[in-house]
């Protein structure tokens, strides 16, 4: 009996599966955070650049000072070099996280192309009609259909559940 309950649970997992990818619930929602992630991500960005000038500014100012007719440049602004500097490196790591958000967006709308969505609907019905039918397929063609079936599910909705777990993550922290 525990094989036929195991053959129902991984028929009627694959139909929901296949189920979900057509409406694309999950879809939307990863596109819509990470639209939401990639605004912050550029916003983020351009303050620290902004920021990043305008300290660039100060660190460039200079006082000239000639007290009893010697003549002393100081420059107060270097002392915000450090500050200047973490600021540079913040704006790199915010450009890169914006341009992982663009790829991210991209392979989400290559994912969703109703052509993926269709290749991971045929082959997990291909994987659950080898699954009741085994005795009429080798195990070598059996395995490679699970394996491929398990492969496009992973690659279906692996985007959309990270832009969804990182909007959790963004929203509790």
């Amino acid at each position: 009996m525990s094989r036929l309950y195991w053959k129902v649970s991984i028929s009627v997992l694959a139909l929901a599966l296949a189920a979900l990818a057509y409406l694309g619930t999950v879809d939307d929602w990863g596109q819509r955070y990470t639209e939401e992630g990639l605004k912050r991500a550029l916003i983020t960005y351009g303050v620290a650049r902004g920021l990043n000038g305008v300290i660039s500014v100060a660190q460039g100012t200079e006082v000239a000072l000639e007290p009893a007719g010697i003549g002393i440049v100081l420059a107060p602004g270097q002392i915000l070099d450090p500050i200047n500097d973490l600021i540079e490196r913040f704006s790199w790591i915010m450009l890169a996280s914006a341009t992982s958000l663009g790829v991210q967006r991209i392979l989400l709308n290559v994912t969703a192309w109703e052509w993926f969505t269709l290749a991971v609907a045929i082959c997990l019905g291909l994987a659950v009609i080898t699954l009741w039918r085994a005795h009429a397929v080798s195990n070598g063609v059996r395995r490679l259909i699970y394996r491929l079936a398990v492969v496009l599910v992973i690659l279906r909705f692996a985007i959309p559940l990270i832009a969804i777990l990182n909007q959790g993550f963004y929203i509790y922290f």
